[in-house]
């Protein structure tokens, strides 16, 4: 099943988040309000992995290697990994009819640590991905506003 068939508007969210991200400068994927709080960089990683996690590992099986911030310093490398996140979606999607989405996964993934009540659907855990992606992407556009907020206040983020 394609993704834009199981909801129309996921693409343009996505597209939205890499055109943001593409637009930020090295200074503005570091920035963050005040620590502990994530900078927007920190945010696609933990986007990613949560994504990765849902789809990759609960839905599609595969066993996934959390990313490391510093493997992704640039627009560009982050980019390139939300992509390639959005390519194994792709896959793990599209041997799934309508009726497959029904399917059940094991949740948690670890098999001794499973009660039948905590298992989710594949269309749930794909719904969840993708509010996931929306949730961080707000995050990101909430922390370049706050950047900008301070730039033009004199403030540095």
């Amino acid at each position: 099943m394609q993704l834009n068939e199981l909801y129309p508007f996921w693409g343009d969210i996505h597209q939205d988040l890499i055109d943001t991200i593409e637009s930020l400068t090295e200074q503005q994927l570091s920035m963050r309000p005040a620590p502990p709080l994530p900078s927007v960089a920190e945010i696609v990683i933990e986007m990613v992995t949560e994504v990765r996690f849902y789809v990759g590992r609960l839905i599609g099986g595969n066993e996934y290697e959390a990313p490391r911030r510093s493997d992704y310093e640039t627009a560009r490398s982050l980019v390139e990994l939300l992509t390639a996140t959005r390519e194994l979606e792709e896959v793990v999607m599209a041997p799934f009819s309508r009726e497959g989405l029904r399917a059940v996964r094991t949740v948690p993934s670890d098999p001794k640590e499973n009660r039948p009540e905590s298992n989710m659907s594949v269309a749930w855990l794909i719904w969840h991905a993708m509010e996931r992606e929306i949730y961080h992407y707000g995050r990101i556009r909430q922390r370049v506003q706050d950047g900008t907020r301070g730039a033009l206040y004199g403030h540095s983020v």
